[in-house]
């Protein structure tokens, strides 16, 4: 399943893109569902840098009747993103820590510079659920594998559109900080 949305972030583009790309561990206190970021690796290559981050979450974002079966292993994942800083592009894909084969996840996302200095931040993802690797029998996973796929698009994107609104939280701050 597809999806896609736009965030307006009050800052200059080339700032976005450094603290998406260079700073995302000082998002980590803007980030409610989020413990931990870790840059695993990173290579650069030109305007083309290649990095894996290590994520940390937690069970906020967990229904409460849940919460005391969901361990840390399995709010952790790896992304993988491939930065273009000439195109301002990121292709990414997102590695759960835990139930590997369950389902990918990946996209491509812009930042564009808006006409009144402020930035965009285009994220286009898709996340496909493989009924193979279900808990369940194979008719019955085929069945449910829409309604999941559904389910976990409904999570992953208001965590996505968290990012944009730390980094936004985080330019206040500093601005608040700056007494400007």
């Amino acid at each position: 399943m597809d999806f896609s949305f736009r965030a307006k972030i009050a800052g200059p583009v080339d700032r976005v893109l450094v603290m998406l790309r260079d700073r995302l561990t000082d998002l980590v206190p803007f980030l409610p569902t989020v413990d931990a970021i870790a840059e695993v690796e990173r290579e650069v290559d030109g305007p083309r840098v290649r990095i894996v981050n290590a994520w940390q979450g937690n069970s906020h974002g967990v229904p409460t009747f849940a919460r005391p079966f969901v361990t840390k292993a399995m709010t952790a994942w790896h992304d993988r993103a491939l930065w273009d800083s000439d195109a301002r592009t990121i292709t990414w894909s997102f590695e759960p820590n835990r139930f590997q084969k369950l389902y990918t996840c990946s996209g491509l996302n812009y930042i564009r510079e808006l006409d009144d200095g402020a930035t965009e931040l285009e994220i286009n993802g898709s996340l496909i659920i493989h009924p193979e690797h279900l808990p369940l029998p194979g008719p019955l996973a085929r069945k449910f594998a829409p309604k999941i796929t559904s389910w976990a698009v409904g999570k992953v994107q208001p965590n996505l559109m968290l990012v944009p609104q730390a980094i936004q939280r985080f330019f206040d701050s500093e601005r608040a900080a700056a007494g400007t």
